[in-house]
Formats: structure tokens, C-alpha cells, sequence
């Protein structure tokens, strides 16, 4: 899965969330923690969505890196796993 098929189901994620969001070039800068996107409940479900979504699963300390506070960091994460 590239980059844009990526970024498209994380901002489908979002919506769901009835959060309005444009995919931009800006978008993958956003800080979705800090711009209120998601409350710590909505962060549990981010996570649960994002690990079914991808195949993937998160260990604790990699959720404590800053690259996953934006979009493109989640995004860069994703790519990588």
C-alpha cells in the first residue's frame, strides 16, 4: 500500500469522526492530537482502527515518538511496518 492509499483511510477514519478534512498538502502536517481531532477515548479507537486496518500492531514506546503525533508521521509509521 502506498503513501496516498494510506493517507485516504486514515482521513476516512476522521470523517467517520465528522471531522471535515480536505486531503491537502498541508494535511499531512496536521497535529490531530493538538488541533482536537481526537480526545484520548477517540485515540483508543485511532489505534484499534489503525492495527486492524494495516495488519499491523503498535508496541507502547512507539507511541511515544513524536513521529506520531502528525498525520504524515502516522503515514511515514504505516510505511515502514
Amino acid at each position: 500500500m502506498d503513501r496516498k492509499q494510506v493517507l485516504e483511510k486514515i482521513l476516512e477514519f476522521f470523517r467517520q469522526k465528522g471531522i471535515e478534512v480536505e486531503n491537502t498538502a498541508d494535511v499531512e502536517k496536521v497535529r490531530y492530537l493538538e488541533e482536537g481531532w481526537l480526545d484520548s477515548f477517540d485515540l483508543v479507537d485511532f489505534l484499534t482502527y489503525l492495527e486492524q486496518e494495516f495488519n499491523i500492531e503498535f508496541q507502547p514506546e512507539e507511541l511515544q515518538k513524536d513521529e506520531f503525533r502528525t498525520i504524515g508521521g502516522v503515514i511515514n509509521f504505516i510505511v515502514k511496518k
